[in-house]
């Protein structure tokens, strides 16, 4: 036990120095100690169901939890549980590390400590984000603080940022942690304006409900406020596009064209797709979208980033759309799905644990591009498989109504098998030489097209 105590010791002295290094600073928060009479400061508000948090894997050298979704009461996505109201446009980000207490296992979405912090954040003008990497309690305390210790080494930080570490023994023993860098739960709660209150769930300091996760934030944002940076906020590029620049003009120019594609029909609605390539599933998704609209606009993704060049993509939808007389299919440009919307969307083999936000993909569709051509449903398929365009679906959820805009999600087509039909399974295919299979999954048109290229 001691052996692994020193081993912990120096390497936090390793990742301190190389946070200190890069302009990250770090703070500890220790949740245990003595607090006066916590036997008669039970408690007495309800506990969530913590059966869900149970769920965790192993990642490289450390646990995280897999994916919760429990609407508004515990969520957790890519391994971080859901932190409210953090702001689209952030400067830089403050990180927090720890089992229970930084997770806010005794409190929903918005009453953890993270998002009490970010509600601070955001009444004081402050654009930062919070982020709750709140990890796995096993009942060992080193175990926890080495786990938070793996994945803080894990976590890409930029200058600017804060790491908040809840923990129990690491960075106790070493002197290189400066005083004021770190927190101590009985200084909290053996004083005021705090030694009065009702927050333990039991005789363990880091246990606390919603209103000492109020406390602690308040304290920690009164610790860290000296180090946090009012910047001038980034300017959202919708505000920019008053002024005059160069990428206004640009849109500006591509909504000029686009809106030669306008027609006039009562209900209009949209699909953006990449078709990557075009299969069953795509086919299935426009029909049921053409069950609710009288006209379709058919968007094929523009950037060429994917296994089929944008040519071919764009040739195989309209040869599959020939039939359809109310759909029209037209390229993307650059503000659907692009590198400069949406960059993370060509990376989505490499993303599938981590949070993205794709708002302003989405917000530049339901602010210019939907009133262009007066589309006021959008379809996408449901997404069980890939985490970045499910992500992708819930910012659509979450703004396009802002603007209008109903978000329709249409189920996926399935095999007799159950088998849901994806691109990813027809591109292995073909990789492999096994065209015949392919006609499980793509249409006539599609398989037609593509043995012409490959043969």
């Amino acid at each position: 036990m001691y052996a692994r105590q020193t081993y912990a010791d120096l390497l936090s002295l390793e990742v301190f120095n190389y946070l200190t290094n890069h302009g990250v600073n770090l703070f500890y928060i220790n949740n245990l100690g003595k607090i006066d009479n916590i036997q008669e400061r039970k408690s007495t508000l309800k506990n969530i169901d913590e059966g869900s948090a149970s769920i965790f894997s192993k990642y490289e050298d450390y646990l995280i939890f897999k994916d919760i979704r429990r609407e508004n009461i515990f969520n957790i996505i890519g391994g971080q549980r859901v932190t409210i109201d953090v702001p689209e446009y952030y400067e830089n980000s403050i990180y927090c590390y720890g089992p229970c207490t930084a997770l806010g296992a005794f409190s929903t979405d918005d009453k953890t400590i993270e998002s009490y912090l970010q509600n601070i954040l955001n009444e004081t003008g402050y654009k930062y984000r919070v982020v709750n990497c709140g990890g796995v309690g096993s009942g060992e305390i080193l175990n926890n603080d080495l786990n938070s210790l793996y994945l803080i080494m894990d976590t890409e930080f930029k200058s600017g940022d804060i790491v908040i570490h809840f923990g129990g023994t690491m960075w106790n023993y070493l002197i290189h942690l400066p005083k004021d860098r770190r927190i101590d739960f009985e200084d909290i709660f053996n004083n005021p304006p705090f030694d009065k209150l009702h927050c333990f769930k039991d005789i363990s300091a880091g246990h606390i409900d919603e209103s000492g996760n109020e406390a602690v934030a308040k304290v920690i944002f009164d610790r860290i406020k000296p180090l946090l940076i009012r910047k001038e906020s980034v300017t959202p590029f919708f505000d920019r596009l008053e002024r005059h620049s160069k990428i206004d003009s640009e849109l500006e120019k591509y909504l000029k064209e686009l809106s030669k594609e306008r027609v006039e029909f009562e209900n209009i609605g949209a699909i953006v797709m990449n078709c990557n390539p075009f299969t069953k599933g795509h086919m299935y998704l426009i029909e049921q979208a053409l069950k609710k609209v009288d006209f379709l606009y058919i968007f094929v993704v523009e950037e060429d980033l994917s296994e089929f060049s944008f040519k071919d993509r764009f040739a195989i939808v309209q040869e599959n759309c020939k039939k359809f007389n109310n759909v029209k299919v037209i390229p993307s440009g650059k503000y659907m799905i692009s590198s400069f919307t949406f960059a993370e969307y060509f990376k989505k083999e490499k993303l599938q644990d981590k949070n993205i936000l794709p708002a302003k993909d989405v917000k530049l569709f339901g602010s210019f591009i939907a009133p262009c051509l007066n589309i006021k449903m959008r379809f996408v398929g449901e997404e069980p498989l890939d985490k970045v365009t499910r992500q992708y679906n819930e910012a659509m959820k979450k703004f396009l109504g802002d603007y209008g805009v109903i978000l329709v999600e249409i189920p996926r087509l399935k095999l007799s098998n159950g088998e849901i039909i994806n691109a990813t399974k027809v591109r292995k295919l073909i990789n492999e030489g096994n065209f015949e299979e392919c006609k499980t999954y793509l249409t006539e048109e599609t398989y037609n097209y593509i043995s012409h290229i490959f043969n």
